[in-house]
């Protein structure tokens, strides 16, 4: 159960980390 909570929680992280980056790339790009 704690593992799943743990899993479920470094998926959540990952999935806002991936969408931060490509925000952040897409105003690099639209910098340049």
């Amino acid at each position: 159960m704690l593992r799943y909570r743990i899993f479920v929680h470094i998926k959540r992280l990952h999935i806002k980390c991936t969408v931060y980056s490509i925000l952040t790339g897409l105003g690099v790009n639209g910098l340049q």
